[in-house]
């Protein structure tokens, strides 16, 4: 979002992998009340390059401001010197397909209850809705 064109410096994905690894990264998180963090997208399915940003998913007990998301993915970028695509779970605003998409991620550094609860409801939905889901694939996406 703010690192624009840093890809030269940028860390590799085994510094990346590291630090989000580490308990400055997940206090990052824990001091804003957020025990809920899924890393998905190309770093948790392996298609990470040079240029790739990050994709963090975040659930707490209540949606965090927009203030303490910018805050929050600012620090995010300068800590791993790479754009941060940063999505609350909670957020209406947000597709219910980038959602599901992210649940899916199975990088999760750190969860409690609510990520289970959070899970199991959009399974739920996406269940209940395969068929759309299917429909939705063919005709925006070409998918059979």
């Amino acid at each position: 979002m703010f690192n624009h064109n840093r890809y030269e410096s940028s860390k590799d994905k085994t510094s990346i992998l590291n630090i989000i690894n580490s308990d400055a990264f997940k206090t990052l998180f824990t001091d804003k009340g957020i025990n809920n963090v899924i890393i998905f997208g190309s770093l948790a399915n392996g298609e990470f390059t040079a240029e790739s940003d990050v994709d963090i998913a975040i659930i707490s007990k209540t949606p965090i401001s927009f203030n303490d998301e910018l805050i929050l993915t600012q620090n995010l970028e300068e800590l791993l010197d790479r754009d941060i695509d940063l999505i609350d779970i909670n957020d209406d605003n947000i597709n219910n397909l980038v959602k599901i998409s992210a649940l899916n991620g199975k990088f999760i550094v750190l969860s409690d209850s609510i990520l289970e609860e959070t899970i199991e409801f959009y399974d739920n939905l996406f269940r209940e809705n395969e068929e759309f889901w299917r429909i939705l694939d063919r005709e925006v996406l070409g998918i059979e």
